[in-house]
């Protein structure tokens, strides 16, 4: 972890036990009550725990490889701050619209955007899929 974290990859923002356990908080309470429901047997709390540890560790290993991609390409590629953020939209979900890129870069005018999504798809980071205002982005095939 140290030379990830040295190298400005901070899992500390990406990993929280708590994000688990706050998706279901009835079933969170009803482990941690089945300790005295059972006369203190921990069984199923322990159950529990470790799923969602296991669960939150899968997940970050996945935002890790992710933001880690990232990097490479836009290193590779030289890309702007914008171009990055349109990059990382794409890793997480598949595909970006322009619509959607709005929403990560608020404040930027539509031209500029599209400018953006071109320099990738022209870089071959990114192809363009679809017709008019049905356009989207996904990773190019030997972009990663």
């Amino acid at each position: 972890m140290l030379p990830l974290h040295r190298a400005g990859y901070d899992f500390k923002r990406r990993f929280a036990i708590s994000e688990y356990y706050d998706r279901d908080r009835t079933a969170f309470y009803d482990a941690i009550q089945s300790v005295r429901r059972t006369q203190m047997d921990m069984t199923r709390w322990i159950q529990f725990f470790t799923q969602g540890l296991a669960t939150q560790l899968a997940e970050v290993k996945q935002r890790g490889e992710v933001a880690m991609r990232q990097d490479v390409l836009a290193r590779r590629h030289a890309l702007t701050q914008r171009q990055v953020v349109a990059l990382g939209a794409v890793l997480e979900r598949g595909r970006l619209t322009i619509a959607e890129f709005q929403d990560r870069v608020l404040g930027i005018p539509r031209r500029s955007r599209q400018r953006d999504l071109r320099a990738l798809v022209k870089k071959g980071v990114l192809v363009r899929r679809g017709q008019t205002n049905r356009v989207e982005c996904v990773l190019a095939r030997g972009a990663a």
